[in-house]
């Protein structure tokens, strides 16, 4: 429960920076990280 919230936190925040493509593939880099680490 605690991990899905800062993973929807974490996607929230690369939603509202994702005006450049490249900067969505380092969030989904980093999403991917988060996730491996659970």
């Amino acid at each position: 429960m605690q991990y899905e919230a800062s993973i929807e936190r974490i996607s929230r925040k690369c939603l509202l920076r994702f005006d450049r493509i490249d900067r969505l593939h380092e969030c989904v880099r980093k999403l991917n990280l988060s996730l491996s680490l659970l």
